[in-house]
């Protein structure tokens, strides 16, 4: 059986809809019976929010302090998220698969699922990036946030999976910094623990917040002094940020 899931995706100055068939199979203890009973269905919203430690993200502002102590402030925060997964007992329960642009500037944003399932999960996994099928040029539509994420042909095509840059305090001087990841050996997979239920008839909420100083920390403390401020196509840069970045979100409760 085909069944169909809506999407709905909502940023600060952006709505669009758009559907997407999902094969799911569906098996019952009574599957000889000619008509069976509907499944019930459940509505899940999914937002993602961003802090820094434990302040709110601010843009432009040289306040935040990583782990390698240097002082740094955000200008910008742009990537993607892709195949939100939820588990059960480490078993596959739901898959939200779509991929969803966030630009933090324009605020927080949602993601809208109808038609789903029933579930209950304890925790969840994601790519901030795109899957490896659809991390080629030409492969997502070419909107201008889109064409902008671009990675460069020379460098092997597809998408960034994620800009972050801004500015950090050096001795008298506060040079800026850009943190890219593409390529995709460098897709980030993430996960965190997170108990919740999906009921019948109800919309489920769920508020995914990413730390902007996880990317600098655990397993790698990384310092824009030591290990240099610009990672794009930098193999060994690009590998401590992806593996920095499997645990930059979380539930927000």
């Amino acid at each position: 059986l085909n069944t169909y899931h809506t999407f709905e995706i909502k940023g600060a100055h952006m709505k669009s809809y758009f559907m997407i068939t999902l094969p799911i199979l569906l098996w019952f203890g009574a599957c000889k019976q000619k008509d069976q009973d509907p499944v019930p269905e459940a509505r899940l919203k999914i937002s993602l929010s961003h802090k820094v430690g434990d302040q709110p993200l601010r843009f432009d502002s040289l306040v935040y302090r990583n782990k390698a102590g240097e002082a740094y402030s955000v200008s910008k925060l742009h990537y993607y998220i892709s195949n939100i997964r939820f588990y059960k007992s480490n078993s596959l329960v739901f898959t939200a698969d779509t991929i969803v642009y966030v630009d933090a500037e324009k605020g927080d944003h949602s993601l809208g699922v109808y038609n789903v399932p029933a579930f209950s999960y304890d925790s969840i996994a994601y790519y901030i990036g795109l899957p490896p099928d659809r991390n080629e040029h030409g492969k997502l539509a070419p909107t201008y946030e889109n064409t902008a994420m671009e990675w460069p042909a020379t460098m092997g095509g597809g998408y960034h999976f994620i800009k972050l840059e801004g500015h950090w305090q050096d001795t008298g001087r506060t040079p800026g910094y850009t943190v890219h990841l593409g390529k995709n050996p460098y897709l980030v997979t993430g996960g965190c623990s997170a108990a919740g239920t999906a009921v019948a008839g109800k919309e489920h909420v769920v508020v995914l917040e990413m730390d902007i100083n996880e990317w600098f920390e655990n397993p790698h403390t990384y310092s824009f002094q030591a290990d240099g401020s610009y990672t794009m196509n930098m193999a060994a840069l690009m590998q401590k940020i992806a593996e920095n970045g499997a645990d930059v979100i979380h539930v927000k409760p």
